[in-house]
């Protein structure tokens, strides 16, 4: 069974706001990729610096006897707080699952910029279960009235 599925959010906020406490840290700590824009949330940028831990730097010294050992430096993060919320709008950082030591910095590709994705047609999505739109309809507070509205127009068209 393949299951792919992609959640969009400004800030963890929104996804609190609609889903709750629980649900957010359940979706950030089983979702296998993340992609993580410049942020403006302060608590936001230091959950993705926390995930991604901090570099550890090691020097070769020598001690009094001119023997060679290693040093370790202070720690400090991989992105700080501040980095992520600084980050130059033509970035990104990428944090796989397994990997989130290694987040990678990429280039932002836009679609509406790249004739390979401006031109192409992606295939319909597959359906989903009736089920999953109900208990999503219900997460997100929506209008029933509006939603049968909407449904009805969809059948007419």
């Amino acid at each position: 069974c393949k299951v792919s599925y992609l959640i969009i959010g400004q800030d963890l906020h929104q996804i609190s706001e609609k889903y709750g406490q629980d649900a957010r840290k359940t979706i950030i700590s089983t979702t296998a990729a993340k992609v993580v824009l410049r942020q403006n949330d302060v608590e936001t940028a230091e959950i993705f610096s926390k995930m991604m831990g901090n570099e550890i730097k090691i020097e070769k010294k020598k001690d009094k006897d001119g023997k060679e050992i290693d040093e370790t430096q202070p720690a400090k993060p991989l992105y700080s707080d501040m980095q992520i919320r600084t980050l130059d709008d033509k970035k990104q950082l990428v944090i796989f699952q397994g990997f989130a030591d290694r987040p990678i910095e990429a280039d932002k590709q836009y679609w509406f910029n790249t004739d390979s994705l401006k031109n192409r047609k992606l295939p319909e999505a597959a359906p989903l279960p009736e089920h999953l739109i109900q208990n999503h309809i219900k997460a997100m507070g929506y209008d029933q009235n509006k939603i049968k509205e909407f449904q009805e127009k969809l059948k007419k068209s």
